[in-house]
């Protein structure tokens, strides 16, 4: 039965309170505002072209690791997160899941693309996101509550002619700072 309340205890270990997360959301917010007029400007026409569905993805997460490992951390992150694509550089986030601390958690936010890599056939998409906990789910473990910082690589299928459904499917890995680091992995789905 001590153990059991030893390792309940692990639970409340704070996941992001560090100076490192609040530097890091800082500098992405910064970073994304001062690129926002020239990305705009260079990329909109290839995104005006694609209906509204073709430029939403679903991620679904399916595996989720701290470091350190620390005993009390949820590791199943069910959910879903929608990602929709308002040029090649940006993207807004709605989503809903169980955390680490098994609260349920809605947040809202954006994403934007830092650098793609396209080989014959991945793409491979690095960027950072920025959201808001709209219902609380982190509150009394997040020094920067309410906001969440990430950073994301995408990988999806590139080029391919005969099987399309190949370019809208890919994984999303998300890795959220702090004194612990989290570590999710997602299922990505184009509509």
């Amino acid at each position: 039965m001590n153990f059991e309340l030893r390792a309940r205890s692990h639970h409340f270990v704070p996941l992001a309170r560090s100076t490192l997360v609040r530097k890091f959301i800082v500098g992405a917010a910064v970073f994304a505002c001062l690129n926002a007029g020239v990305s705009a400007q260079e990329e909109a026409p290839s995104a005006a072209g694609k209906t509204l569905l073709s430029r939403i993805t679903v991620e679904v997460p399916v595996y989720t690791r701290h470091i350190p490992a620390v005993a009390g951390f949820n590791d199943h992150n069910w959910g879903a997160l929608v990602d929709v694509a308002l040029s090649p550089d940006w993207s807004i986030l709605l989503g809903d899941f169980t955390n680490s601390y098994y609260r349920n958690t809605v947040i809202g936010g954006a994403r934007y693309s830092i650098h793609a890599w396209e080989f014959s056939s991945i793409k491979i998409d690095t960027g950072v996101m920025l959201g808001l906990d709209l219902n609380g789910g982190y509150k009394g473990r997040n020094d920067v509550d309410p906001f969440l910082g990430a950073l994301s690589v995408k990988i999806t299928g590139n080029h391919f002619s005969e099987y399309e459904m190949l370019n809208r499917t890919g994984i999303a890995f998300t890795v959220i700072p702090g004194e612990t680091f989290g570590i999710n992995v997602a299922l990505a789905f184009g509509l």
